[in-house]
């Protein structure tokens, strides 16, 4: 007869030590005291004190709450505590400083508040006022902690936005936030909404093609934001009745958008891509193409080329504002006199060259990219890279100097000419 396997042994519960709580509420709340120079906690430190701040202490919790359109949702850890994540994230300046807290950090300072509002303390009211205005720095009114709440939740929903991938959204859950627990009135926790892309077909070069509408989600009950086109920027290119025109994305364009602002991080480019469907964009046409306005930090970096098809503006891809075809690279082209090889050759149709260096006032290509409305490349932020910057790679811009200052003199460079040029100094470790 078989033997059968011994049962494993359950692990005994952790005990929950509320005093360790405490300690490390009252460490936090300390600090956050000493950043504004406010003293309150020298005068209102006794234990009895720090129960009562601790009652009116909101903790951020997670996702408890899931409602999805799909029939069977397992939903990754991932996305269950994303907002307790970025709960924890340093983000808000504090007034008058320089200084950031996360909202975790607010929810001190909103229950230390609440307690010295609340209770009877047997100070001078010249006292509690002093405090009050040193602690406003961190936040004025309720209603601005609320909307650090609520702006906690947009940021996770634009994280968690793909157009051909499931879409979330997340809010505070109000039947939870009213809980109360043994120590504390209660917790911040958040639902999540899962939703399906929204996937049509649409007929491109004879051929019938999947295109997915560019929206972020809101709750079930609520209309989707969706990006749309204004038909009246749209001129005499759409003779249509509609007054808006909604906008769809290949497939094929979301991996040339990834591609070509690599290696900008994945975070500033879902942002980015939030953030154009929720404004109005400018729009330009070239040859019979909508050239879309695609910026990251207000810093535009390129166009979303797109059609008109089937009453649809339809996105078929991404190019960078140095490309020929954009209005900015084709100036580039014409001050300089580069083809597009050169171009290609001196890597200025490569985000990863503007990333990694300066464009300084008495550089000698600076008046080129001034002219040509390129500077704005310059000013990207090596941090949103995802390669250390010890790799980067400093461009020798006297040699791309050297090369344009013979293309001056003549059209053509001579195969002579050429094998002088120095490439050894372009790039420089």
């Amino acid at each position: 007869m078989a033997k059968s396997r011994q049962r494993r042994k359950k692990k005994a519960a952790p005990i929950h030590n509320h005093n360790i709580t405490i300690r490390a509420f009252k460490n936090r709340l300390q600090y956050l005291c000493n950043m504004v120079d406010c003293n309150v906690l020298e005068v209102l430190n006794t234990r009895s004190d720090w129960a009562n701040i601790y009652i009116f202490f909101y903790k951020v919790s997670t996702v408890k709450r899931i409602e999805s359109e799909y029939e069977n949702t397992k939903c990754r850890t991932m996305y269950k505590i994303l907002p307790k994540f970025m709960a924890k994230q340093e983000y808000r300046i504090i007034k008058d400083s320089k200084e950031k807290v996360s909202l975790e950090d607010l929810c001190y300072i909103k229950a230390l508040k609440e307690y010295i509002i609340g209770f009877e303390h047997n100070l001078p009211a010249s006292t509690t006022e002093a405090w009050m205005q040193q602690l406003n720095r961190f936040y004025g009114e309720d209603i601005e902690w609320v909307e650090s709440i609520i702006n906690i939740c947009r940021f996770a929903s634009m994280l968690t936005a793909w157009p051909d991938k499931s879409l979330r959204n997340y809010f505070v859950d109000p039947d939870a936030l009213g809980n109360f627990g043994r120590h504390n009135i209660g917790s911040i926790v958040f639902k999540m909404g899962v939703f399906r892309p929204i996937k049509e077909y649409v007929c491109i070069n004879g051929q019938r093609r999947p295109v997915y509408q560019l929206f972020l989600p809101q709750f079930f009950g609520e209309t989707h934001y969706k990006a749309r086109v204004y038909t009246k920027s749209l001129g005499h290119h759409y003779s249509g009745s509609k007054e808006q025109l909604p906008i769809y994305i290949q497939g094929h364009a979301l991996q040339r958008l990834q591609e070509r602002i690599h290696p900008i991080n994945w975070i500033e480019l879902r942002v980015a891509l939030s953030s154009f469907i929720l404004q109005d964009n400018n729009i330009q046409f070239v040859g019979g193409k909508l050239l879309l306005d695609f910026t990251i930090r207000t810093l535009k970096i390129g166009y979303l080329v797109a059609e008109i098809i089937d009453e649809k503006v339809v996105v078929k891809t991404f190019i960078l504002i140095t490309h020929a075809s954009a209005p900015e690279g084709s100036m580039f082209q014409e001050l300089t006199g580069f083809s597009k090889y050169d171009m290609s050759f001196w890597n200025i149709a490569n985000i990863r060259t503007f990333i990694d260096n300066d464009m300084p006032c008495d550089n000698p290509m600076y008046t080129y990219f001034e002219q040509s409305n390129l500077l704005d490349l310059f000013r990207l932020n090596n941090a949103l890279a995802f390669e250390s910057s010890d790799n980067k790679s400093a461009f020798n811009w006297n040699s791309l100097s050297q090369c344009l200052n013979k293309y001056n003199e003549r059209d053509i460079l001579s195969e002579e000419e050429l094998a002088n040029v120095d490439y050894s100094l372009m790039l420089s470790s």
